[in-house]
């Protein structure tokens, strides 16, 4: 049985070739069926990611754009490795 349901969106928008603009809301969803064990497997992963590229344990929860800032990358494209990383040992059984 599900616990927690998460999610999140933003509106994305694009230009295409021809100049024309498209708006269209882009979005994640999470569901959880064992919080207690998906809270620690986050926690860990957090850890694990942090240690890595030593970043010091001050918060609970680090969204991308930290992460973006924290590496001075506005467009996000040289953190894909940590946040990836992350992903992968979060979701390790």
């Amino acid at each position: 049985m599900t616990q927690v349901i998460g999610f999140d969106a933003k509106e994305t928008i694009r230009i295409g070739t021809n100049g024309s603009r498209y708006s269209y809301p882009l979005g994640v969803s999470v569901e959880v069926f064992d919080f207690n064990k998906f809270k620690e497997q986050y926690e860990q992963a957090i850890k694990t990611i942090n240690k890595e590229y030593s970043i010091e344990n001050r918060r609970k929860v680090y969204s991308f754009q930290y992460f973006a800032k924290l590496y001075g990358i506005d467009d996000g494209i040289g953190v894909k490795k940590p946040t990836n990383e992350f992903i992968k040992t979060l979701i390790q059984p």
